[in-house]
């Protein structure tokens, strides 16, 4: 093309129609024609030359042709229809070789324009090109490659995914497993739980029941005392119930008991009380110096336990116990507690008396003193010791039937300790209480 002139010369075009000239001055002067409809008009079909122009520009931009530059549908009608220049035919020839999508296109309108012209002889197909008409296999796979390619792929992910679920899919089944074991025992701890309110039901029914009666009854009765063994009552008749397993010796000293609110105490225990009450020794709980226990009671044990009250500044005490006519059976020699056990076996159904000695620096305290009363035990026999074994085994749940028969055998601590536990169950009961001081003030 002339440099000067806007215009092909008549030698370019010639040299262009001849396909004469460079690469490089192809694509230019393709392009020019493409623009010029002046210079396009002097070739012969100015059409097909323009768009050889277009097809030469797109060859050389890619010679190789490769996936992302293919032959445009008119570029294929026109080659099948045998319209291109030789050299515009060449290149077509060339990228069908290496491009196999534009070859298959090529040959699909191919098949189609034999189909529309099955009546004529003349072939359309580029001479050197191979072209086979497609089987009614390769037409189905063709009409169906991409829905093959989705379902194969789908089919792929499906077989992957189920793949990577296997080991998930094994836990859940073990979990739900467990999760069935769980409901099954929870279905069965409701039907426990079920049952047991039932039986809570019936339980509350029956204590209603039974508190009805029990009110119905104690409207007649005059005494009540709650005893481990049961219920002790006496009602408005005088009639005794709880004890009915007693001799009616025993029932007689309960009933008397609890209608007077006292405790009788043997007779033999008064011998040992010293003049007009005054008890041979000092109460528990006086802040003097004096013996606590045995004074004015029996003892069950033949190697029975002295207590006294300490004395400040005391350094030892010294206990010693006699027969009668001050004749010394028993001494613990000097110690420094305020409790001592006899190592002597005393002789049973005899009276002692005992005293204490505390050492105060140089000098000697005796309890009691000498102008008081003696404090005086007796060592229970052995016709009471087998007479008391027997009421413990056949009595010994009843705190009631022990007191009593404690103080009337002189066992004035055990007696007040029955009525102690008595009394904690139910302190408000007069009579109890009533029976509590009866014991303390024979002590």
């Amino acid at each position: 093309m002339n440099e000067g002139s806007k215009h092909l010369s008549g030698q370019d075009l010639d040299r262009y129609r001849d396909r004469q000239m460079s690469p490089e001055e192809l694509l230019r002067s393709g392009d020019h024609l493409a623009q010029c409809a002046q210079c396009a008009s002097q070739i012969v079909d100015d059409d097909r030359a323009v768009m050889s122009a277009k097809l030469v520009r797109a060859v050389l931009q890619d010679p190789i042709a490769d996936e992302t530059n293919h032959l445009a549908f008119e570029q294929i009608s026109n080659y099948i229809d045998d319209l291109l220049s030789p050299a515009d035919r060449e290149i077509v020839d060339e990228h069908l070789a290496s491009c196999e999508p534009c070859t298959e296109e090529v040959n699909e309108l191919y098949s189609e324009k034999l189909l529309v012209d099955a009546s004529e002889s003349k072939k359309y197909a580029p001479k050197h090109l191979n072209v086979q008409r497609p089987s009614s296999i390769q037409k189905l796979f063709r009409a169906y490659r991409v829905p093959i390619l989705i379902a194969g792929t789908a089919a792929l992910i499906v077989m992957l995914v189920w793949i990577a679920t296997l080991p998930l899919r094994s836990e859940i089944v073990s979990l739900r497993a467990q999760l069935d074991q769980v409901q099954r025992t929870n279905d069965d701890l409701s039907s426990r739980v079920s049952a047991v309110h039932e039986l809570e039901s019936q339980i509350a029914q029956l204590r209603q029941d039974n508190q009805e009666l029990h009110d119905r009854g104690t409207a007649d009765l005059l005494i009540e005392i709650k005893d481990t063994d049961g219920r002790i009552t006496i009602d408005r008749q005088g009639n005794l119930t709880g004890v009915e397993s007693l001799g009616e010796t025993d029932k007689e000293a309960v009933k008397t008991a609890l209608l007077k609110q006292r405790i009788e105490v043997g007779a033999d225990v008064s011998a040992l009380r010293g003049k007009a009450g005054e008890l041979m020794g000092t109460r528990e709980g006086s802040e003097s110096f004096g013996v606590v226990a045995p004074v004015g009671e029996s003892v069950e044990a033949d190697h029975p336990t002295f207590r006294w009250r300490p004395v400040s500044g005391a350094t030892a005490y010294v206990v010693s116990v006699y027969a009668p006519h001050f004749q010394l059976v028993s001494t613990s020699g000097q110690i420094t507690g305020t409790e001592w056990t006899s190592t002597v076996a005393l002789q049973r159904g005899k009276v002692y008396s005992w005293q204490v000695r505390a050492l105060v620096d140089d000098k000697e305290i005796v309890s009691p003193p000498p102008q008081s009363p003696e404090a005086k035990f007796k060592v229970l026999d052995s016709v009471k010791l087998a007479e008391l074994q027997r009421v413990r085994q056949s009595y010994g749940k009843s705190h009631l039937v022990l007191a009593i028969v404690y103080a009337r055998m002189g066992l004035l601590d055990d007696s007040e300790r029955e009525v102690r536990s008595l009394l904690s169950a139910d302190p408000k009961s007069k009579v109890l209480q009533g029976l509590l001081r009866s014991i303390s003030s024979k002590r």
